[in-house]
């Protein structure tokens, strides 16, 4: 239904579009009905752009942003959520007698932490075994691990062990195949590093794959 101020609004319109017409008779019904969607279709237009959230009280309007919310909002939370339970360990921490690790069953592994520096001699060569930890109640897909080295890192036998070097002694990416399934870990093949002097060393990682939301992340060496 329509109030006064709107069938005003309509019967003027209507005329105007009976006047561009050239003042034909016999289509008054066309002319009426085609001013009363417009003004209509306007009125609702504005009526949003004033109070948007009258609109809300709409059953299928309500519906269909719901739909829209959630499903943006679980695709976004559940890249986020995977990241935040994906562990990078040191499978073999007693080796460094890195955070209390000891060579016994249970107890060799260590989530690398970004304060807790690990400890080596300076210009001593090392085996570094990474491991990615899936924490996710699904399988983790398609995952890469990527190390970004700086100044004054020497990394050897790269090749041999599966790794894919972007630039010699700075970017380097292991591919993890086939799956890593949830409650599970894998090793990378181990990365011989060497480091030419007495300072902290800030290698700076990211963990790729499918439904992984890259963050960059790091951890300390220190060389003693």
């Amino acid at each position: 239904m329509t109030d006064i101020k709107q069938e005003n609004k309509i019967r003027n319109l209507a005329y105007r579009l009976y006047l561009k017409k050239g003042k034909k008779l016999g289509n008054s019904l066309e002319d009426w009905l085609r001013a009363e969607k417009r003004i209509l279709n306007q009125e609702n237009f504005f009526e949003f752009i004033r109070y948007p959230w009258c609109f809300f009280n709409k059953p299928f309007i309500v519906a269909i942003l719901s739909i829209w919310f959630l499903t943006a909002w679980y695709g976004n939370y559940n890249m986020i959520n995977t990241l935040n339970k994906i562990g990078f360990q040191l499978p073999y921490a007693y080796e460094f007698k890195y955070r209390g690790a000891t060579n016994e069953q249970g107890n060799r592994r260590r989530e690398v932490l970004e304060q807790v520096p690990i400890e080596i001699n300076v210009n001593e060569e090392r085996g570094f075994h990474f491991s990615i930890n899936n924490k996710n109640v699904k399988s983790l897909k398609d995952v890469t691990l990527t190390l970004i080295f700086p100044n004054g890192t020497e990394v050897k036998d790269w090749k041999e062990q599966g790794w894919v070097e972007y630039q010699p002694n700075e970017q380097y990416s292991y591919h993890f195949d086939p799956n890593i399934h949830n409650g599970m870990a894998q090793n990378a093949n181990p990365l011989k590093l060497k480091f030419s002097e007495k300072r902290d060393y800030i290698i700076n990682y990211y963990i790729s794959g499918e439904d992984i939301q890259r963050k960059d992340r790091k951890f300390l060496i220190r060389t003693k």
